[in-house]
């Protein structure tokens, strides 16, 4: 993906998510791990630590939450700067059932709050 702001990265919960999100401008860099369950995989923290700025977007569920506590803390321990975001519905299907001009504005509402 195009780098925005290399300051910033925006970790996605969902491959399917993270593309959709690219699909739309922003000043962050996207990634997804992939599930929820790999964002604890520490063989990513070294890719993460390239950036100064996080923000982790994963459904909100509880595999959500204890992914967002894990990767979190480990973050923590090299940044002050997470957000954490929880949505309730995919960026895919904003995308396909709601159109690029609402997913846009989902984007943009997710990262100002």
């Amino acid at each position: 993906f195009p780098s925005h702001d290399k300051e910033r990265l925006a970790i996605v919960e969902g491959e399917l998510n993270s593309l959709s999100l690219a699909q739309v401008p922003g000043n962050y860099d996207i990634c997804s791990p992939g599930g929820c369950g790999d964002f604890k995989n520490e063989r990513y923290l070294s890719f993460y630590l390239t950036y100064k700025k996080f923000c982790l977007i994963l459904d909100k569920d509880a595999a959500g939450m204890s992914a967002a506590i894990s990767l979190g803390a480990m973050l923590l321990k090299h940044s002050p700067y997470i957000d954490v975001r929880f949505v309730e519905k995919d960026f895919n299907d904003v995308l396909v059932k709601d159109g690029k001009e609402r997913l846009l504005e989902v984007s943009q509402r997710l990262f100002t709050e």
